[in-house]
């Protein structure tokens, strides 16, 4: 319900990640702003103004060290639960059983769902083809629209095999790994506390980072046109286009031209002949431009089609968004000037394959069906702007959405008509808009919805009474179905920790870590370290430190004369902490041993 109308002031729900976090900053934006989400309850919320600002802050990377996020963290903490719009009330591991037959990768933190490898993964043992039959607590729970649609993880699994992206999320350590991506380049500014773990990013720091003059910065939505560097600051700097160099007009550049972190990201060359929607439609540069455009476009109230609830979100994105610039569309290849970044340098990427990650992904001309009928007061991607018009909420796979966006569809074919037409005419063809349209038409003769993808599945039919959904292979994908087979399983360690079980005072004492999987010896490369600590009785961290690789599978852990001298007489435990690098969590280990005098 709304919570304006004071009807209705309970809401129950259920919250998980998707994939292994490995910076929870956006949690407190997400949890305690406006910004993030769009439905009402969360557009209703008030926030202590300083948790707003912290919450911003983390989401947005305002730190420089670790130390300076810490700081932030702690205050966050403290104030969300001083501000407490919710009160969570159970904290759950869950599980998802499966036949013994049947192979799939899992996320290690959401599970089958969490991950949009599950469904080039999904395998009845040697089987080739076959059905297999999926039980959920429910399907269909909200409209699907890659915009404001359905976020909840019963819908995301189905809707996560229909749509591609740019890179995969590692289901175990929740890092990124290239998909259509081929590689890319990372500069961020020097001291900032970011690393690389993988070879298809190449990370350099520099004490300076412009913004060229040629870069799309801002979207205007009243002359529908992207505003370029030199355009926005030139009272304050000169852009030469030869040279690639600024000239200030006052004392400095201004701040605008400045920002910490420039990705240059290079996708396949064999993108555009392989990427294919799943109406038999090529994926082209018009597509990606055309989301990347409306993202933006409403959340401004000068234009036609804006949604008071995308506001919020858009002032985030203006806050680090310094600037897009385009540098080839084959292969695709563009700059992404910002400042946000991530701690992991793979993770510093703004993946324009795949714009609207929590809700799908769809071609632009359903998309332009759904700015039609939202314009025509019909429907709306947003709950909250449903609210408003008291319209219905958008869904393109099935109910009463689907006969107005076909009315829509005919209107479109008749006018070939294109939103944003000044800037995308520029990228997307009268010839295109045609036949992509009549693809579309097509596709919902055939099909009876509109919900397009182009992933590796496809939704042949979504049955809302049945609460039921149908998924089949897309035979055009293009990528191999063993792909990514090697996350089968998680490498989780096994850990054991042997040693003396009296210890003198004063004497050196050693302790053996063994780390394996399944028996076998993990790899010493596969480790991101040892860690121990040295318990007394009393529970107090006599010591700590770190052990030392022996060989695979074996590390060392010495306590010297010195550090054994210092322990209290009695019992003592010795408690190891593995990480892996293969895995986002770490495993444990302990041993008891006496201290003699």
């Amino acid at each position: 319900g709304d919570p304006y109308n004071g009807e209705w002031h309970v809401y129950t729900g259920g919250w998980s990640a998707p994939v292994v976090y490995r910076d929870q900053g956006h949690i407190f934006n997400q949890m305690y702003t406006r910004r993030t989400m769009t439905q009402p309850l969360w557009q209703a919320l008030e926030p202590i103004p300083e948790l707003d600002e912290i919450s911003d802050k983390l989401y947005r990377k305002e730190f420089s060290t670790m130390e300076e996020r810490k700081a932030l963290y702690e205050r966050a903490l403290e104030l969300a639960f001083e501000d407490s719009p919710r009160i969570f009330v159970v904290d759950q591991t869950s599980f998802l059983p499966r036949r013994a037959e049947i192979a799939v990768a899992s996320d290690l933190a959401g599970g089958v769902s969490g991950t949009g490898l599950w469904p080039t993964t999904l395998r009845r043992g040697d089987e080739i083809g076959g059905v297999i039959t999926i039980g959920s607590q429910q399907v269909l729970v909200e409209p699907w629209n890659p915009v404001a649609g359905s976020n909840w993880t019963f819908d995301q699994l189905p809707i996560r095999a229909t749509f591609d992206r740019g890179i995969m999320t590692d289901p175990f350590t929740g890092n990124y790994h290239p998909h259509r991506i081929e590689r890319m380049e990372v500069i961020v500014l020097e001291g900032l506390p970011v690393a690389k773990s993988s070879d298809w990013v190449d990370l350099k720091f520099a004490n300076e980072i412009i913004v060229p003059g040629d870069a799309w910065v801002e979207w205007d939505p009243v002359n529908q046109r992207w505003i370029t560097a030199a355009e926005k600051y030139a009272d304050e700097a000169i852009w030469d286009a030869e040279t690639q160099t600024w000239t200030a007009l006052g004392e400095d550049l201004p701040a605008g031209l400045k920002t910490k972190r420039k990705s240059v990201v290079f996708y396949r060359e064999d993108l555009w002949d392989t990427a294919k929607w799943h109406d038999g439609s090529p994926v082209t540069i018009g597509d990606i431009l055309f989301t990347f455009t409306m993202e933006m476009d409403l959340g401004y109230e000068e234009s036609p089609f804006y949604d008071p609830a995308a506001a919020a979100g858009l002032q985030t994105t203006l806050a680090s968004f310094r600037g897009m610039k385009l540098i080839s569309i084959d292969p695709f290849i563009y700059e992404y000037y910002t400042e946000s970044w991530s701690l992991d340098a793979e993770m510093n990427i703004s993946d324009l394959y795949s714009v609207h990650f929590n809700y799908g992904k769809a071609p632009w001309p359903t998309l332009a069906l759904g700015l039609l009928a939202e314009l025509n007061g019909e429907l709306a991607f947003s709950a909250s702007k449903a609210n408003e018009l008291d319209a219905e909420w958008l869904g393109y796979q099935s109910g009463p959405s689907l006969p107005i966006l076909a009315k829509w569809l005919d209107y479109a074919i008749e006018n070939n008509w294109l939103p944003y037409k000044d800037f995308l005419g520029q990228y997307i063809s009268d010839e295109e808009i045609a036949t992509r349209y009549a693809n579309v038409k097509k596709w919902y003769e055939a099909k009876g919805h509109f919900w397009i993808g182009d992933g590796p599945m496809y939704l042949e039919r979504a049955y809302p009474i049945e609460k039921m959904v149908h998924l089949k292979r897309f035979e055009d994908y293009s990528e191999p179905a063993d792909k990514w087979s090697m996350f089968d399983e998680p490498r989780v360690a096994e850990v054991e920790v042997s040693g003396p079980a009296r210890v003198t005072s004063g004497s050196e004492a050693v302790f053996e870590v063994e780390v394996t999987f399944k028996g076998e010896a993990y790899r010493l490369e596969d480790i991101t370290e040892v860690k121990f600590l040295v318990l007394d009785a009393a529970g107090n961290v006599a010591l700590s430190g770190l052990g030392e690789g022996v060989a695979d599978g074996l590390f060392e852990i010495v306590l010297t004369e010195e550090q054994t001298a210092a322990l209290p007489v009695g019992s003592n435990t010795l408690d190891v902490i593995v990480l892996p690098r293969l895995v986002g969590g770490a495993t444990f280990g302990s041993h008891t041993f006496v201290t003699l005098p």
